[in-house]
């Protein structure tokens, strides 16, 4: 098969390089150089999309995307560097996950995609394993080590692990012979990741994930009962550890598996909103906490993100995403274990950045690709939209170029640069108030 046939693939070793810590070397930050890949590959998927596949949208979706075009355009040369940055993440991430679905949807057989499916499972349990070591230290020194391998926040890795549970669930339900015995240790794994992180969104999503599974498919019940007492006993390990822990160094219950402090949001919400309440036809502008002197440089909800940064026009883009989510998840074609891993992306999206970070929103692609490409929509209604169709996409892939072209190319033009602002929270680059790349000469 051509090389344009593996974009799938690609983004799956991509992922699980990150997962293993190891980067090509492009930018110093491993952050920064996922977010330069997912530009080129954006790029990349137009031209795949354009010029190799007799690509459709249905009406509804055309009069969108014709919208969402003018209303940008109209306002387009008011646009900061930090508009054209969110810009051009959100366009790639719909093209991206646009690509993926349409390349799977090509194959009879997808077993080929299931074991490369595998691998990146078995590359996500690996650093965990190093949760053992970080144990022993902490239990006989008191000090706990980081046993990740990627570098950045740890809700990064949070939220690139919750759409790799529902693919493990998926592979696991569909009988896929090779992870039949490890499953278990799979989910210990990765959710015993989770609760030593205190993620609580991410697993909260999880948990829901699993309540879908469990009320609409009485055939996976079985599974969703034993993936919960694996998750039991994995918060079990995690609990025990720090009593134990308390025990040993004679600590008076100071420090517990349950993470009671406030994360903020709220206040941050709070904040972003009313800013917006000035304007909330227009829109703060995208990445508009990478303009302010906050500690933070993104809403940690996407939907939030959407409609305050964007106005209206992320008010219509958010309704589209709503609807084309709705086909998936009510349609009889798609499996239940990926509506539910959707559903528990829907859910993380709401308090973390899920869909910001560029190494969970790899990890999405995967997951949405997979669940769109079980849809089937009516081919004959489709079909009929076919030069309108190209001629949307054409205008898209122009003004993404222009984009690219315009504000980024100095960056994926710089090796062994990296950002570098005054505060280091992870926004569109890893330092987020960060305009562009810089030499890493000049990064202090």
């Amino acid at each position: 098969m051509p090389l344009f046939h593996f974009m799938y693939i690609i983004l799956l070793v991509i992922l699980a390089i990150y997962l293993l810590g190891y980067h090509v070397g492009w930018s110093i930050f491993q952050y920064d150089e996922l977010r330069l890949i997912s530009l080129l590959i954006s790029a990349l998927c137009f031209m795949l999309i354009l010029f190799r596949l007799n690509t459709t949208f249905r009406y509804k979706s055309i009069f969108v995307f014709i919208l969402l075009f003018l209303g940008l355009i109209f306002h387009f040369n008011k646009f900061s560097i930090y508009q054209h940055q969110d810009l051009a993440m959100l366009i790639g991430l719909t093209i991206i996950i646009l690509w993926v679905t349409l390349e799977i949807r090509k194959y009879k057989s997808i077993q080929p995609f299931n074991h490369f499916l595998f691998f990146l499972i078995i590359c996500s349990i690996i650093p965990t394993i190093f949760i053992i070591f970080s144990i022993k230290d902490f239990l006989s020194g008191g000090i706990w080590y980081n046993w990740q391998m990627n570098a950045g926040n740890i809700r990064i890795y949070d939220s690139v692990v919750v759409p790799i549970i529902f693919l493990a669930i998926y592979l696991k339900s569909i009988n896929y012979k090779y992870i039949s015995f490890i499953y278990p240790l799979i989910v210990f794994l990765l959710t015993l990741g989770l609760w030593f992180d205190g993620a609580r969104a991410a697993l909260l999503s999880v948990l829901i994930g699993l309540i879908v599974i469990f009320i609409l498919s009485k055939q996976h019940r079985k599974l969703v009962l034993g993936t919960g007492a694996v998750i039991l006993f994995s918060f079990a390990v995690c609990h025990f550890t720090y009593y134990f822990y308390n025990k040993i160094h004679g600590v008076d219950k100071s420090l517990n598996v349950i993470r009671t402090s406030t994360s903020g949001r709220w206040e941050l919400w709070s904040y972003v909103y009313q800013k917006w309440v000035e304007q909330p036809w227009k829109g703060v502008g995208g990445n508009f906490l990478a303009t302010t002197d906050y500690p933070l440089n993104h809403l940690h909800n996407f939907y939030f993100k959407l409609i305050f940064e964007w106005g209206v026009l992320g008010f219509i883009f958010l309704c589209w995403i709503f609807y084309q989510l709705k086909k998936v998840l009510t349609s009889d074609d798609v499996h239940i274990a990926l509506k539910a891993g959707i559903c528990a992306v829907a859910v993380d999206a709401f308090f973390s950045g899920n869909l910001v970070y560029p190494a969970s929103q790899i990890s999405i692609f995967l997951l949405l690709g997979l669940a769109f490409s079980q849809y089937r929509p009516d081919i004959q209604i489709v079909s009929k939209t076919k030069y309108l169709s190209k001629i949307v996409i054409l205008l898209w892939f122009g003004l993404y170029i222009f984009i690219v072209g315009s504000y980024f190319l100095q960056d994926l033009l710089c090796y062994q640069c990296g950002s570098h602002a005054e505060l280091m929270a992870p926004g569109f680059w890893y330092y987020g108030k960060a305009e562009h790349l810089i030499h890493h000469s000049l990064v202090p």
